[in-house]
């Protein structure tokens, strides 16, 4: 195989943001998620899947924040917090 050239890497982080909003499918984010630590970084960084999340449901702008029941969090986790949500993502 050849030279494997990171793009995102190259890029300024404005085009990979909206060559990553381009994708209309939570597997593709996830799948784009699996293919680097610096990639999942940025998914994460950037918000990628709650972005696309709120463009599939634009009825959750309006959710403030969410209460889990106690029985199904570990730990609270803040709404839009990219360091508690990686923490989280790192722990599953």
């Amino acid at each position: 195989m050849g030279t494997q050239l990171d793009f995102v890497s190259y890029l300024d982080n404005e085009m990979s943001v909206k060559i990553f909003t381009c994708l209309d499918d939570p597997s593709d984010i996830a799948r784009v998620s699996c293919v680097s630590h610096s990639w999942r970084d940025f998914v994460i960084d950037n918000g990628l899947a709650k972005h696309l999340c709120l463009r599939m449901f634009p009825q959750l702008f309006r959710v403030d924040h969410v209460v889990e029941p106690a029985s199904m969090a570990e730990s609270p986790v803040a709404v839009g917090s990219s360091n508690m949500e990686r923490e989280a993502l790192k722990k599953k």
